[in-house]
C-alpha cells in the first residue's frame, strides 16, 4: 500500500486515490517543526501540486519494526535528481486492509 499510495501521488496525481490507502485519522508529522497535521485530501493535493507533472520517482522501502517502514523517495525531473525524501511510515489494519496511519518526516 505504500507503493500504491506513491503511485496515486506521483503517477496519477490523484488525492482521491491516494486517500484510499490512508487509515481514518491518518496524520503527517514533521519532527523538525514539531508539527502534526491530518492527511486530508486538500493537504495531499497541495503536495501533489508542488511536484512537476513529469517527475519520475523511485520508492525504496525497508522494514523498521512491526507495522513501521523506512521509506526513501527519490524524485527526478529530466536527468536531475530534484529531491530525496526520507519518511518513517506506520501502518495499521482496518477491516482486513493494511493502511497508512502516520507519515513522519524526520
Amino acid at each position: 500500500m505504500i507503493l500504491a499510495f506513491n503511485h496515486a501521488y506521483y503517477a496519477e496525481r490523484s488525492n482521491t486515490h491516494a486517500l484510499e490507502f490512508l487509515a481514518p485519522g491518518a496524520e503527517g508529522v514533521n519532527t523538525q517543526r514539531g508539527e502534526r497535521y491530518p492527511l486530508t485530501g486538500e493537504f495531499i493535493q497541495s503536495g501533489i501540486s508542488k511536484v512537476a507533472a513529469n517527475t519520475r520517482y523511485c520508492v525504496r522501502i525497508e522494514p523498521d519494526s512491526i507495522d513501521r517502514w523506512q521509506v526513501e523517495i527519490t524524485e527526478q525531473v529530466g536527468s536531475e535528481t530534484t529531491a530525496v525524501t526520507r519518511q518513517l511510515i506506520t501502518t495499521t489494519t482496518v477491516d482486513g486492509r493494511t493502511l497508512i496511519a502516520t507519515i513522519v518526516a524526520p
